[in-house]
């Protein structure tokens, strides 16, 4: 199953933080927006959510030069 990607300009409507926060939610809580509503939950939702969407905007411009993420032979990745 492909996993969802970080999008949008709030954590709230992304897909990737709403899966997040439907796994960590509590069994007493009635939805995901409880686990935003919690005491320091809103910001880091917020920072993960615009430090993904920075990565991902880092990959695509490495990926409009023509370069190709590449696993090497003795492990890690790099962009060649």
């Amino acid at each position: 199953m492909k996993r969802a990607k970080h999008s949008g300009t709030s954590h709230i409507s992304c897909p990737a933080c709403i899966t997040r926060a439907e796994t960590n939610r509590l069994p007493w809580e009635q939805d995901y927006l409880t686990v935003f509503s919690r005491q320091g939950a809103e910001t880091e939702y917020r920072n993960h959510h615009n430090a993904a969407i920075a990565h991902n905007e880092r990959n695509e411009a490495r990926r409009s030069l023509g370069l190709k993420r590449v696993h090497g032979a003795l492990g890690g990745t790099y962009w060649e």
